[in-house]
């Protein structure tokens, strides 16, 4: 996939967003809904209202871009939902999709009660192999469980010899297993089938469709194992995801901004996504698809530059437009 000629036509792009003012402001009134109340509390900290902003900034920008996408053959979806997304992915229809929405940040929070931890283990043992459990955890284990005792008697000493840090732990009579150090310290180490698992615990951060915020397990069930094309997240801070995705779909070619980009040190790091200048980025992309045949990232890295140097060249706001163009530039892995 990495080295096919990918056409407009063999793309789908996709809004989670609201992309009509009925959506906007019922979405204001949704509990599972954020991005128009973000939208709604930023305008009135600044005195604006909240539609007006939000058609000037995005909806225009759509009614200009769109019709363009359209004739040179992209696929346009507005109001996608979850169950769209999955069967959007399923079809081989596509060979990049395009997901422009919202994430909600929270924090990453996984917590068992106490039988809800033996019987987790009671699935999946290898936890206690692969992931440091305080030495509370394991003596609690060893005095409860007599299937674990031998392996948790193991686990402590070893653990003591080594002094590394818990990542398991007992609070209030809660085990708090910390997510964020699994993923990204000892998600190698973990079986794809335990990961899962951990993961349906897991209070995760959540990306907005049009039914609603849905957590990052949601998400990775939609997506087929074999997946081996592109999914191209234009989604603020969606590095969490990222991972998920290269550990449980490993074949799925993944394109997001990154905090860090070793690939093009020019380009300071940043984390968010302003839509409006994505939109007039992809649309000048799919232009350039068109009259060229490109990979998909050799376009991406061809307009991203072009981008760059008209900047330089017009004296326009450059270091806007390093930001906005933050992680373009590296390559699938």
């Amino acid at each position: 996939m990495l080295q096919k000629i990918i056409k407009p036509g063999n793309c789908i792009f996709a809004f989670g967003i609201p992309t009509a003012k009925e959506d906007f402001y019922t979405d204001l009134h949704k509990e599972n809904k954020d991005f128009a109340k973000s939208v709604a509390m930023k305008c009135q900290k600044a005195g604006k209202d909240p539609w007006e902003k939000y058609h000037k900034d995005i909806i225009e920008v759509i009614q200009k871009v769109e019709p363009v996408m359209k004739d040179l053959g992209v696929t346009v979806i507005h109001q996608l939902t979850l169950n769209d997304f999955g069967q959007i992915l399923q079809g081989d229809r596509f060979d990049v999709v395009i997901l422009l929405t919202h994430l909600k940040e929270e924090p990453n929070c996984t917590c068992f009660t106490k039988p809800g931890y033996m019987a987790f283990l009671a699935k999946h043992p290898d936890v206690l192999e692969d992931i440091v459990h305080s030495c509370e955890v394991l003596e609690w284990l060893g005095k409860n469980q007599a299937d674990f005792s031998s392996l948790a008697t193991t686990r402590l000493s070893g653990q003591r010899n080594l002094g590394k840090t818990p990542l398991v732990e007992i609070k209030n009579d809660i085990v708090h297993v910390k997510y964020d150090d699994v993923v990204y310290d000892h998600l190698k180490e973990m079986k794809l089938e335990t990961f899962l698992e951990l993961l349906k615990c897991t209070n995760t951060s959540k990306i907005e469709f049009y039914d609603g915020l849905k957590d990052l397990y949601e998400i990775t069930m939609q997506i087929p194992a074999d997946f081996n094309r592109f999914i191209d997240l234009n989604i603020c801070m969606p590095d969490d995801f990222a991972a998920v995705l290269r550990k449980c779909r490993p074949h799925c070619h993944v394109k997001y901004k990154f905090d860090t980009d070793e690939h093009t040190p020019e380009l300071p790091p940043t984390k968010g996504v302003i839509p409006r200048f994505m939109l007039y980025f992809y649309r000048t992309l799919f232009i350039h698809m068109k009259r060229k045949d490109l990979t998909y990232l050799q376009a991406i890295i061809e307009v991203s530059k072009e981008y760059l140097k008209q900047s330089r060249n017009m004296g326009g706001c450059l270091e806007k437009i390093k930001k906005n163009l933050q992680g373009l530039f590296k390559k699938d892995w």
